[in-house]
C-alpha cells in the first residue's frame, strides 16, 4: 500500500507534513483516475503519469507500477479496461492507506 518508513523519511519525521502530504495524495488520487476513464490516449497519459509521480513521492510503490504501466499504454494508445481497473483498485487501496495514515 504506502511505504510508511519511506514517507517518515521523505517528511524527516515531521507528523504534520506527512498528513498534509497524505491527504494531498489522497486528492490527487480521485483527481487522476477520473482523468484515467478518459476516452482521450493524451489525457490518459498524463493522468497516469501524475498518479504515478504522485505515487512515488508517498511509497505508494505498487500503484506507481500500475500508472507507469497505464502511462506507457495509453501513450501507444492501448490502454484497455483490464489494466484501468487494476490501477483503479491499486488506487482505492493506496488512497484508503493514505487516508487511515492520516488520522
Amino acid at each position: 500500500m504506502i511505504d510508511l518508513a519511506f514517507l517518515d523519511r521523505q517528511t524527516m519525521g515531521d507528523a504534520d507534513l506527512r498528513r498534509d502530504l497524505l491527504a494531498l495524495f489522497a486528492e490527487q488520487v480521485e483527481r487522476q483516475m477520473d482523468a484515467l476513464a478518459s476516452t482521450d490516449p493524451q489525457t490518459q497519459r498524463e493522468a497516469a503519469h501524475t498518479l504515478k509521480g504522485a505515487s512515488l513521492a508517498v511509497g505508494a510503490n505498487d500503484l506507481a507500477a500500475l500508472a507507469g504501466e497505464a502511462e506507457t499504454a495509453a501513450a501507444a494508445g492501448r490502454l484497455d479496461a483490464a489494466l484501468v481497473a487494476a490501477v483503479a483498485a491499486a488506487a482505492q487501496a493506496a488512497r484508503a492507506a493514505a487516508l487511515a495514515a492520516c488520522g
